[in-house]
């Protein structure tokens, strides 16, 4: 890993050879001259949305510039700010949230030097309206606009993870975990090769979970040490990768697999939902076989409130082709399943109770921000601030 220093702010650098980094605060250039969208709902463009309890919630928007909606009222009301970032946007609580941005200068025209980029880490003390630069990572990305940094996740305002694309990559998936105990000022790199890291979830300071591949890998001290606790079975030519990994609290948790092979022109069928009610001792195969033909294309990454109540999306792609759209809904830990069809595809669910969800669902060319109080039976716009 090696470090610049580029944009507006010039930094001061040291680096360990324990593999963690450290740099002095910046700020974010001042966002008064940032224009502020006032086009109506159909111009913007919904990327990212997370409710951090029942009532305050964020919605990364563009158009084309980066936006960030926020409400206190579970959705009543909108605030909307720009936001400096044009990565994954991370809230902790209400007040408190991290975003990764990129950085990049030349380029700019065809007898200009390569562009050089860096990863940006910022943090927000006060919902969004400013932001703090803590940490920049140099790097030689070859896909401009894609930030190698992935998976922001915090059990309270000091303790966090991420993951950190290696390049070259030399796989499918090459992604490394860095741990932060100071509100993200400082990293460290956790050992995990040779194996690569697809996605994490912590419970708490100690507990923590990553998926590799086939691989389900548990921490019990925060990463420094790990053990295996499931590996998925190629099947002839099935063979389901681990695609996600969440716990509702330190007992319950859920591991989505997927195998893209098995796509056809209308559907998908590779998918594995596991469930555990033991910490991740065991864990059980939940029936999928509700899924096929009830709401075709790919399906979204799983959203849980609590231990029972689970919401996935049912998005357009390479087995998309019949239009049969919705939102799957179980209400019992993902025994049982119903699907709600829809002319939308549904980009992501972001469910507040068992009856109320917000989504991010796209019509044509357009994503729209929808909203159902009914379990996910009808969706409405919700219409732009």
């Amino acid at each position: 890993m090696r470090f610049v220093s580029v944009g507006l702010v010039a930094f001061a650098l040291t680096f360990t050879a324990c593999g963690s980094y450290a740099q002095e605060k910046g700020t974010i250039p001042s966002l008064a001259s940032s224009p502020v969208a006032t086009s109506t709902a159909k111009y913007w463009r919904y990327d990212e949305i997370q409710f951090v309890d029942a009532t305050h919630g964020f919605v990364v928007a563009s158009s084309p510039f980066r936006f960030l909606l926020r409400t206190i009222d579970a959705g009543a009301t909108w605030q909307v700010t720009p936001l400096p970032s044009d990565g994954e946007v991370r809230f902790f609580s209400a007040a408190v949230g991290w975003a990764v941005a990129d950085r990049c200068v030349g380029g700019g025209s065809k007898n200009s030097p390569p562009a050089v980029c860096a990863a940006v880490i910022a943090r927000t003390v006060d919902g969004g309206v400013t932001w703090q630069e803590l940490v920049e990572v140099a790097k030689n990305w070859p896909w401009y606009g894609v930030s190698p940094l992935s998976y922001l996740r915090f059990v309270d305002i000091q303790t966090g993870w991420l993951l950190q694309r290696r390049d070259p990559c030399p796989a499918i998936t090459c992604d490394d975990i860095y741990r932060t105990n100071d509100g993200g000022m400082t990293w460290r790199k956790l050992n995990l090769e040779p194996l690569s890291i697809y996605a994490i979830d912590a419970t708490d300071k100690q507990h923590l979970w990553a998926t590799g591949g086939r691989v389900l890998l548990f921490s019990g001290d925060g990463g420094t040490t790990w053990t295996t606790r499931m590996e998925l079975k190629a099947v002839d030519w099935h063979s389901p990768m681990f695609q996600s990994i969440h716990f509702a609290d330190t007992t319950h948790g859920w591991a989505f697999a997927f195998d893209i092979a098995s796509c056809s022109a209308s559907n998908c069928d590779g998918y594995e939902l596991y469930r555990t009610s033991d910490g991740g001792v065991t864990w059980s195969k939940l029936t999928t076989d509700g899924w096929r033909g009830l709401c075709g294309g790919i399906l979204t990454e799983p959203r849980f409130v609590g231990s029972q109540s689970v919401w996935i999306g049912a998005n357009h792609g390479a087995g998309g082709a019949g239009n049969r759209w919705g939102v799957l809904v179980s209400a019992d830990g993902g025994a049982s399943w119903t699907c709600h069809p829809s002319p939308l595809a549904f980009r992501t669910v972001q469910p507040l109770t068992a009856s109320r969800a917000y989504a991010i669902a796209e019509d044509s060319a357009d994503t729209d921000l929808m909203l159902s109080t009914d379990g996910g039976t009808t969706w409405r716009d919700v219409p732009a601030p």
